[in-house]
């Protein structure tokens, strides 16, 4: 059995029990990653949603933010224009008494849209306002969610309150699945470094005015992109709450699970550090699979069947520790308490075992998703397309108002 084959065989084990083991870390330390409530402590929140067409369950995420269990708040939405397709969800709530809906009326060509919607609205926040809670429509905060996440600022050196989302949906896409997996592995890496989601986040505005932040977004291209750098400078922290986690029943096809991952790596590669430690990742896997995969035709030629079958139970090894991180990390959601482990999409024999054929696709759809965003200069997102030069520097090239024609023909399908 020659020397090559037998590296390549420990460093497929080794791969798989690292990622097994940081799965392990997080089904672990998730649950311990909770603050406790103080109801008493309820400044005035202004809840802040951008909306740029008809997301499958706006209407679910709204309807949940007007039902909080929080004494003193807004709900201020932005729409894009006049002619969004989203006003039809937003009929039923427009006599609410904690509810303002603004058009987005100052559309700069120096950052995104959702950006300079975030800048609109703080103008138009009250003057006695305290707290700025970003929220994106795609989740499901439940109705604890503001309390949840105003608490932890009570301490002065919290700056940010920040969870995340998981990906659960209800059908077995390839897409929708593919999307699951990336972001599983996502989140574990979120956890540990405490990145902002601005899509479930809160700040104090004091804290937003001093740190910069509202003139940094008025050159960016993704809203929480500035933000842990902006309250690096105030010398106050980011607090990852576990109980900000919200599920994502949103579907997708095979093509928009490589645009979403791409996207979000863009992300990464403009505003963290950690991209390269993802691009080294990658290139890694790549080479390991490409590597034993070789080793595997080249061994079956020269009639090594011994060392064949090793490369291949080593493969094997890192797929089926891959789908066993997946269901820890899963696990790991559900534990967080009833109300979300019930929205969690039931796991079926069938389902899990497409998960586990979908994985190596998943890996390719990584690598390429990760090439992409290295060398994206241009990104289409919502209709709108953005010429991104730097961190700092963001050209829109097309705002033209999302339209009907536009929305996926299937209601539950993100956009």
């Amino acid at each position: 059995m020659n020397y090559f084959s037998l590296a390549i065989f420990w460093t497929c084990i080794s791969y798989a029990v690292y990622h097994f083991l940081w799965a392990a870390w997080f089904r672990w330390m998730l649950p311990k990653s909770r603050f406790p409530e103080n109801p008493e402590f309820q400044p005035q929140a202004s809840v802040i949603l951008s909306l740029r067409g008809k997301d499958p369950f706006v209407a679910d995420t709204i309807r949940n933010l007007l039902q909080q269990e929080y004494n003193d708040y807004e709900l201020r939405i932005i729409v894009d224009s006049e002619s969004d397709p989203v006003w039809e969800s937003l009929k039923e709530f427009s006599d609410h008494p904690r509810i303002r809906i603004s058009i987005l009326e100052d559309r700069l060509k120096t950052c995104s849209l959702k950006c300079s919607a975030i800048v609109q609205a703080l103008r138009e926040v009250p003057d006695n306002t305290k707290i700025i809670a970003l929220v994106d429509a795609d989740i499901s905060p439940r109705k604890q969610w503001l309390k949840k996440m105003v608490s932890p600022l009570e301490n002065p050196e919290v700056g940010v309150v920040t969870g995340n989302q998981w990906f659960s949906p209800m059908e077995n896409r390839v897409g929708s699945l593919i999307r699951s997996l990336w972001n599983s592995a996502a989140l574990v890496v979120t956890f540990l470094f405490r990145h902002t989601w601005a899509g479930s986040c809160a700040m104090r505005l004091t804290d937003i005015q001093n740190s910069g932040l509202i003139e940094q977004w008025q050159t960016t291209i993704v809203d929480d992109g500035p933000i842990d750098g902006a309250m690096r400078k105030l010398k106050i922290k980011t607090v990852f709450a576990a109980d900000l986690i919200t599920v994502n029943r949103e579907e997708c096809d095979f093509p928009f699970s490589i645009v979403y991952n791409s996207r979000m790596l863009t992300w990464s590669r403009i505003y963290e550090w950690g991209f390269l430690v993802t691009l080294g990742h990658m290139l890694f896997t790549v080479a390991m699979v490409v590597a034993a995969m070789w080793m595997v035709c080249w061994n079956l030629i020269n009639q090594h069947s011994g060392a064949a079958v090793m490369l291949l139970t080593g493969l094997l090894t890192v797929q089926l520790m891959l789908l066993a991180a997946f269901v820890l990390a899963e696990s790991a959601i559900k534990s967080l308490g009833p109300q979300i482990a019930n929205q969690v999409t039931k796991m079926t024999v069938f389902r899990l075992g497409k998960i586990a054929l979908l994985i190596p696709v998943a890996l390719v759809v990584y690598s390429i998703s990760t090439v992409k965003a290295s060398f994206a200069k241009k990104i289409k997102w919502r209709n709108a397309t953005y010429e991104i030069r730097n961190r700092f520097e963001v050209k829109v090239i097309d705002d033209k108002p999302f339209s009907a024609g536009s929305m996926p023909i299937d209601q539950t399908s993100s956009i």
